[in-house]
C-alpha cells in the first residue's frame, strides 16, 4: 500500500517501493506482532528461514551454515539481545529474546 502521508528516507534520500520485494532489497523487513518462529530450529536457522545462504558444488546447493551463524551472532550483539549462542533452539528463549530473533 502506498503511504497516505509523509515520506520514507534511506540515507537521507526519499524512496518509494513498488512491492515488498523492492523494500526488502533495500534492507527493510517486516516484524509481525505475532512471532512466526519455529521453536525446534536454531536462532540462526530462524533468522535465515526462507532466505538461506547457499553455495553450489557441482550444481548441488549446500547451506553456508558457518556464515549464517557468524552473521546472526553479529546481529545479536548489535541488538544487545543477551543471547550468546546462535545455535540455541528458539524454544529455549525468553519472550524478549524471541522478539529480538524475530
Amino acid at each position: 500500500h502506498p503511504p497516505s502521508d509523509g515520506e520514507l528516507l534511506i540515507e537521507g534520500k526519499a524512496v518509494a517501493f513498488a512491492s515488498p520485494k523492492d523494500a526488502a532489497a533495500s534492507g527493510i523487513a517486516t516484524i509481525f506482532q505475532e512471532l512466526a518462529l519455529s521453536e525446534n530450529l536454531s536462532i540462526a536457522e530462524n533468522v535465515f528461514l526462507g532466505r538461506e545462504l547457499k553455495r553450489s558444488i557441482f550444481g548441488i546447493p549446500f547451506l553456508k551454515r558457518a556464515e549464517m551463524r557468524q552473521r546472526v551472532d553479529g546481529l545479536l550483539q548489535e541488538l544487545d539481545a543477551h543471547i550468546s549462542d546462535p545455535d540455541a533452539p528458539v524454544g529455549s528463549l525468553s519472550g524478549g529474546q524471541r522478539q529480538a530473533v524475530a
